[in-house]
């Protein structure tokens, strides 16, 4: 499904609303199919360490709408060979099939009552409960970025939402985009 939002933030903060609505996600996932989620940045949603769900946020600068593509493994019964060791649907986890007009209406509310949530408390509240959830805290992982890759233990996120990885160094890496994010 498409979703588009108009927050009254600074377009440079959009990035935010993929926490927001990954976290309404795995939540969903939790409390009414009563999955177990973990959350990898930047946005995606994890069973048993699968995925279950993705987000993607494209900004519309011209009219200061920010468009949400939310993808999620629902139906799906068989996954190609080369997803069967990382990808998961619901019907897969709980041997359960499920309306998918029903299933997108839940979803729908659910990441509403977030992003009401979000633009009443702010960021800091969604990336403390990200964190919770977050896949790979405190593992070591190997980081690619567009021009070089990164290999440390992943220590959090800042306050924007960044990646924070410290290399063998001791350094500390903040990555605010990366083309994978694989743990070791």
């Amino acid at each position: 499904m498409s979703i588009i939002l108009r927050p009254k933030i600074p377009l440079c903060r959009f990035h935010e609303l993929s926490f927001v609505v990954s976290l309404a996600i795995a939540e969903h996932l939790r409390t009414y199919f009563g999955l177990e989620t973990m959350l990898k940045w930047p946005n995606d949603v994890l069973v048993r360490g699968m995925k279950i769900a993705g987000v993607l946020v494209e900004i519309e600068h011209s009219t200061g709408a920010a468009i949400v593509g939310v993808g999620i493994n629902v139906n799906q019964r068989e996954l190609p060979p080369s997803l069967v060791h990382a990808a998961t649907s619901i019907l897969l986890e709980t041997g359960i099939e499920h309306d998918i007009t029903q299933a997108t209406e839940t979803f729908g509310r659910a990441i509403a009552d977030e992003y009401k949530h979000y633009l009443e408390s702010g960021f800091e509240d969604i990336r403390a409960r990200w964190l919770n959830n977050m896949w790979g805290l405190d593992k070591w992982a190997k980081v690619r970025l567009e021009s070089e890759t990164l290999v440390g233990i992943v220590t959090g996120l800042d306050k924007s939402g960044a990646l924070l990885l410290r290399d063998s160094t001791g350094t500390v890496h903040t990555i605010h985009a990366a083309d994978a994010v694989i743990l070791r």
